[in-house]
């Protein structure tokens, strides 16, 4: 599971460098790449309309690969503490099949959101 969750994070961190740059504001933390607006046409507000679209859609994915990113170093770091597969809630084991449908789960089904 290491190994693919390894994998998962190098997949997550390339696709969120092709939507979003290092928020300054939030380490290690993201934020959608900023419309490239031509401000020396402001009259062109369809190229303006698109961008801000672009913007916003790059935001949204954005948000959900650092969440599933989060996801992933938590369960990275739940290896190597030990208590990988644990449910966070019950402490009991996850099931294999859950893990095998979502490697960085940290609650058992009875337990999922």
């Amino acid at each position: 599971m290491k190994q693919a969750l390894l994998e998962e994070q190098a997949l997550l961190e390339k696709e969120l460098g092709g939507v979003a740059v290092v928020d300054s504001e939030n380490p290690g933390g993201f934020v959608g790449k900023e419309p490239n607006m031509n401000d020396d046409n402001p009259a062109d507000v369809l190229e303006q309309g698109h961008e801000q679209e672009v913007f916003s859609r790059n935001q949204a994915i954005t948000n959900d690969l650092e969440t599933r990113l989060a996801h992933v170093k938590q369960a990275l770091a739940s290896i190597e503490a030990g208590t990988y597969g644990t449910c966070h809630t019950c402490k009991e084991q996850i099931d294999t099949e859950r893990l095998a449908a979502n490697n960085a789960a940290t609650t058992c089904i009875n337990h999922s959101d």
